[in-house]
């Protein structure tokens, strides 16, 4: 069987049917851009040497002197510069931020923060009667031979905005497991600011 988003609706089905020990696994993330702390700093520096051959740049690392302000999609301060008395710079948490209290549990000042892409995602195990119920609903003989998965997922989850409101919608199946992390499949970091909001997707592929 080719990849799953090679082959035409009608072939999906067949398939399934011939071969009932298939699984079908959703991945279901959203991309966001905006702030981030990781829990394992030096796990993701290396993970992220391996990827992209280059040591990852903070935005902001106090201990190598790197300061600065973060604000969020308002326009507010979150993690803002200060001077001491000698005209030295370091950093502090606006106060009269209307998260401040969140911010004071979650951001920890004397880690690294970056700013980057990350993915808010779950790893789903779909009911596979349930899909094949569902492209038979949706689409006749003839259409199933036209449309592909590609096409099913357009159709049938373009209003999904989060992964949560996939999962609210009416996706039949099991969790495998879910994160917030620099790729899909990562659970890494340990504070986020979003300020500016991605795309979703869902990505199905047979096991």
């Amino acid at each position: 069987m080719k990849n799953i988003n090679d082959v035409n609706l009608q072939e999906i089905i067949d398939f399934l049917k011939k071969n009932p020990k298939t699984k079908v696994n959703a991945m279901i993330s959203e991309e966001r851009k905006g702030y981030f702390q990781i829990d394992n700093e030096k796990e993701y520096e290396e993970y992220y040497v391996n990827t992209f051959k280059q040591t990852p740049v903070p935005d902001i690392d106090i201990a190598n002197g790197y300061v600065g302000d973060i604000l969020d999609e308002d326009g507010d301060y979150v993690v803002e510069t200060d001077y001491d008395d000698d005209d030295n710079e370091f950093l502090t948490l606006n106060t009269k931020h209307y998260q401040y209290e969140y911010h004071k549990k979650s951001i920890d000042l004397k880690k690294k923060i970056y700013s980057g892409y990350f993915y808010d995602w779950i790893n789903f195990e779909i009911n596979v009667n349930w899909l094949i119920e569902q492209i038979e609903e949706n689409y006749n003989e003839k259409e199933r031979l036209e449309n592909t998965i590609k096409n099913f997922k357009n159709d049938c989850w373009s209003d999904y905005n989060t992964p949560d409101a996939a999962m609210a919608n009416g996706l039949d199946g099991i969790e495998l497991d879910s994160g917030l992390g620099t790729d899909t499949g990562r659970n890494e970091i340990s504070w986020n600011l979003t300020n500016e909001y991605g795309f979703s997707n869902i990505d199905l592929k047979f096991v």
